[in-house]
Formats: structure tokens, sequence, C-alpha cells
């Protein structure tokens, strides 16, 4: 598996259980990961795209904050500066964040966002 792979299968089951929360049908990706050529890429950025901006984004109010971003991670690969400097603002302007190593792990974030227990 790979790191799309485990974040496909993660939108996977929000597509077939957005019917059992609030709002889950929001939820989406940046494609700031989409490999593009370099006047594509130069497009994007005039465009609005933002280099750092979370994987996932639900945009559904839930325990006191705004939203939710997960970042998905695989293997070794980490957060890149970019990517500290973006979660610390919305964190600052109250969105949840959470870094997500699989399938399985996005899952429990979006349970624990909706309050279910496990």
């Amino acid at each position: 598996m790979s790191e799309h792979d485990e974040q496909a299968a993660f939108i996977l089951w929000c597509r077939q259980n957005e019917d059992y929360f609030p709002g889950l049908w929001l939820i989406h990706n940046s494609l700031n990961g989409v490999k593009v050529s370099q006047g594509q890429a130069r497009k994007m950025k005039r465009e609005g795209m933002l280099a750092g901006v979370c994987d996932v984004f639900l945009p559904q109010p839930m325990k006191g904050y705004h939203g939710l971003y997960i970042e998905f991670k695989f293997g070794r690969n980490w957060l890149s500066e970019s990517q500290e400097r973006f979660i610390k603002a919305v964190e600052d302007n109250g969105y949840m964040v959470a870094i997500a190593k699989s399938k399985d792990e996005g899952i429990q974030i979006i349970l624990e966002y909706y309050g279910v227990e496990q």
C-alpha cells in the first residue's frame, strides 16, 4: 500500500458512511500532492494553490472546532516546513488537525471528531 492507496481507501469509507455523519459528504482533498508540469504548477499557484495545505479537509464544525484537517503520511515520510507552518496557522485559528498513517487511523480520527466512542 502507498499513501495514495491509504488516503483513497479512507475517502471511500467516508463516502460509504456520509449518511451517518452530518456534513461528512463535504470532505475533500487539496490536490497538493498531484504531479503536474511546471507550467501547470505555475498556473495552479496563480489560481491559489498553497504549499503545505493538509491532504484532506472536512468543513464541518464539531466539538468547538471550525473544521478538521487530516494530513496523511506513509512510511518515513513526515511533515515539511510548509506543512508545519500551515498546521500551526489553522490550529491557531480554531481548526483541528490530525496526522494519519493509514486508512484506519483516518477513520478513527473521524469517529473521534464526531464523538463516536469505540
